[in-house]
């Protein structure tokens, strides 16, 4: 069982580096460290790197003040964290299991002379708790730029209890249609047809809801006729007047492509510019809106240069999702909290 347990920490630290030093997201990374590893349990892996994000800044501000680690020294940091996270907030957990396999993973990354540090530094935590040495931001999973940035909008109690439902574990995830040839109402009578739960979004109808640990059985995922996407992403369309037909959209900073495809299965007759600054990501906004080819123009650019890459033809809409408003679905994306910086 230690093995395994040795084996999880080890494999979590490469995706913590991997979202820390090279910004990838969790589903990426994850994917990128399982394809060397196939023999891995990649739900536990991906359930652990989660919950290590979630609650990064608050095992990290405990940690940070109990324990000096010199910055070279990432790789034994994600390990106490992903450690202190399976110990404090894992349901099913064996803590002296955790601490002994922390342990053993400092000789597997040549750093033998953490053994006693992590080994003290985990036993003090299950003795004292983690607690202590907390900021209002931290004890809430929140980086402090964050905290403070909600706190100049919100009353306090509203970042207090949005804060707490960022770090619940939301079961239910919203879906749409992704091609002009399946409406709502047909994908809702194939989920039905193939037994799979679905329900409307209490705020918004046009949202499909399914539970979380259905994805995999959903029809139509691997052909790309249905997207997974957050309802506010979905109701952001909504707020879109009817166009008139060819009317053309610029959807700025559009990668993965999302709104993008969102927006045609509303109005199908629109000509749209999907521009990005990532060409890699715009491999992905191509196979998300294959659907939609011949209503969309892929191109990498940066919308803040528009000498660089516009014709001159005004634009009837500009859609600008620009990364920062991201913050909204830190509950759904929690490496958001490691990835995002205030500037």
């Amino acid at each position: 069982m230690q093995n395994t347990y040795i084996k999880n920490i080890l494999l979590c630290t490469q995706v913590l580096q991997l979202i820390t030093e090279q910004k990838k997201s969790l589903d990426i990374a994850v994917q990128d460290v399982l394809s060397k590893h196939s023999d891995a349990h990649s739900n536990l892996i991906y359930s652990i790197a989660r919950g290590t994000c979630q609650y990064y800044h608050q095992t990290n501000q405990w940690l940070s003040n109990v324990c000096k680690i010199k910055p070279k020294d990432t790789a034994i940091r994600h390990v106490l964290n992903i450690a202190l996270y399976q110990c404090h907030h894992m349901n099913r957990k064996n803590p002296r299991t955790v601490i002994n396999a922390a342990v053993a993973c400092a000789d597997k990354q040549n750093r033998s002379w953490a053994k006693g540090i992590i080994k003290a530094v985990l036993e003090r935590s299950m003795r004292e708790g983690i607690d202590q040495h907390q900021t209002a931001a931290s004890q809430l999973g929140l980086p402090e730029w964050i905290y403070h940035k909600l706190l100049s909008q919100y009353p306090k109690n509203e970042v207090e209890a949005l804060a707490k439902s960022w770090l619940e574990d939301r079961n239910i995830v919203g879906v749409r249609t992704n091609s002009p040839n399946m409406s709502k109402n047909q994908y809702i009578r194939l989920l039905e047809k193939t037994g799979v739960a679905w329900d409307n979004h209490t705020s918004w109808p046009q949202c499909i809801t399914v539970n979380k640990q259905g994805l995999k059985d959903l029809p139509g995922l691997a052909e790309g006729l249905v997207y997974i996407q957050d309802p506010i992403n979905q109701f952001m369309i909504q707020t879109i007047p009817k166009l008139k037909k060819s009317s053309r959209v610029l959807d700025a900073c559009c990668a993965p492509g999302g709104k993008t495809g969102a927006l045609l299965c509303e109005q199908p007759n629109l000509e749209l510019l999907a521009l990005d600054k990532s060409g890699i990501k715009q491999e992905r906004t191509a196979s998300n809106t294959r659907h939609f080819s011949s209503q969309v123009r892929i191109q990498t650019g940066d919308a803040c240069q528009p000498e660089t890459w516009w014709d001159g033809i005004p634009f009837q809409v500009i859609l600008a999702d620009v990364p920062c408003t991201a913050i909204c679905n830190i509950g759904q994306f929690p490496e958001i909290r490691l990835i995002r910086q205030e500037k």
